[in-house]
């Protein structure tokens, strides 16, 4: 991988990096963006770690390569796990990429790690980091790689003036902020649409509560389960029935204790899987409108969330969102088309009393502190606004780099 210029009358050659294929909001973010990006006329590559996957989780128009990467050994550390997703990507960009691109755009600590080392060894001289949110990790790998990630790029980009401010208050560096969107195809479903779903899932009139997201902390998975138990037992007497669907696969991190738990729970309990508690695992992309118009109420009681896109594609569907009560002082965000009750940006989570520990253990991983660039507006995601930041971070570290944006 190397740097390069284009002239003023060049299109932009963007590379977006990201960790995985599935259906997580890093990748549907990055697929997004890319295929946005490649609208306005830029010239847009993917490269996401694949696995034993050869393809993302929906069609995209976008250009990609997938990193290949083999089954892990059981029994291996996560530790080892992820030393070895980080050591597969940068052998390959640097085996197999000899293009290059103006900008260099990661997405998740992973790719990040990997594009700073190509950086460090002189193939590309900047890239900037999507910071979703910050997790609170205790592997001692996982909070080396995630402070890197935020420390190391040159220029940072968050999903919202909350996590700014975390950045700022835990890292003491700046970012720019560019708010999510919603797609179009999230609208509130036709009476018919809504009886098909509900229909074709042999819901009939029971009350159906939706999680979309997978099992594990983050999501609160173990105590929305205890939770809706209460809730069924209650209803139940009143003569309703309730069922809760859950959809949403694995992720990169192994949740395995907090998986067990769940189903221990629930092999313990009075409810019943197939009936009470459905499991529907990873959902075809264009299946998704469906389960939301098929519900009556999304469960989402995140601990922590960057953004939480299934609650503004919940809102656009006109479904109504159980969720975490969680403090944040900024409540902006645009109002989307269908939405008429949006009016706030849902909080992404309180500050832990392990935030002083993470800029502790990334002491030797900090960087520069830049800041954000100017011009980059606080607005609802277009990709306009990326552009735009792009541009200014590029022009202000690599002043011949960029030409036109627009």
């Amino acid at each position: 991988m190397t740097a390069t210029t284009h002239s003023a009358k060049d299109v932009l050659r963007i590379a977006l990096f990201t960790y995985s294929t599935k259906p997580r909001g890093g990748v549907i973010h990055t697929l997004a963006l890319a295929e946005h990006l490649q609208a306005l006329g830029h010239a847009v590559h993917i490269f996401a770690l694949g696995k034993d996957q050869n393809d993302f989780f929906r069609p995209t128009t976008a250009p990609f390569t997938i990193i290949p990467f083999g089954v892990l050994p059981n029994g291996i550390e996560l530790d080892e796990k992820i030393k070895r997703y980080i050591q597969s990507y940068y052998e390959f960009l640097i085996a197999h990429q000899a293009d290059s691109f103006d900008i260099y755009h990661v997405q998740d600590c992973v790719s990040a790690n990997a594009v700073s080392r190509v950086r460090e060894e002189g193939r590309i001289r900047w890239f900037v980091r999507t910071v979703h949110h910050v997790d609170d990790f205790v592997s001692p790998v996982l909070i080396q790689c995630q402070n890197d990630s935020i420390y190391r790029p040159n220029y940072r980009i968050v999903v919202s003036a909350y996590w700014r401010q975390q950045l700022q208050e835990e890292f003491g560096v700046d970012s720019t902020v560019i708010y999510s969107g919603v797609d179009r195809r999230f609208q509130p479903p036709r009476a018919v649409q809504r009886a098909a779903a509900r229909s074709e899932l042999g819901l009939d009139d029971a009350f159906v509560f939706l999680s979309i997201g997978g099992i594990e902390p983050r999501k609160n998975t173990v105590r929305l389960l205890k939770a809706f138990e209460r809730v069924r037992r209650d209803l139940e007497l009143k003569g309703r029935r309730t069922i809760l669907l859950f959809a949403g696969g694995e992720t990169l991190l192994d949740y395995t204790p907090y998986r067990q738990e769940f189903f221990a729970l629930l092999s313990h309990s009075t409810m019943q899987p197939d009936k009470d508690i459905r499991l529907l695992g990873v959902v075809p992309d264009e299946q998704i409108p469906w389960l939301y118009h098929a519900a009556d109420a999304l469960a989402f009681p995140s601990v922590k969330e960057g953004w939480g896109l299934v609650a503004m594609e919940a809102l656009a569907c006109g479904l109504p969102i159980l969720t975490s009560d969680l403090p944040d002082p900024d409540v902006r965000l645009a109002c989307f088309p269908g939405v008429s009750a949006l009016r706030g940006e849902r909080p992404a989570g309180r500050p832990t009393e392990r935030s002083g520990d993470r800029r502790r253990n990334a002491a030797a991983g900090r960087g520069r502190r830049n800041q954000a660039a100017p011009g980059c507006g606080r607005a609802a995601y277009r990709p306009e606004v990326q552009l735009g930041c792009y541009r200014a971070g590029a022009c202000r570290l690599l002043p011949r780099v960029v030409g036109r944006a627009t």
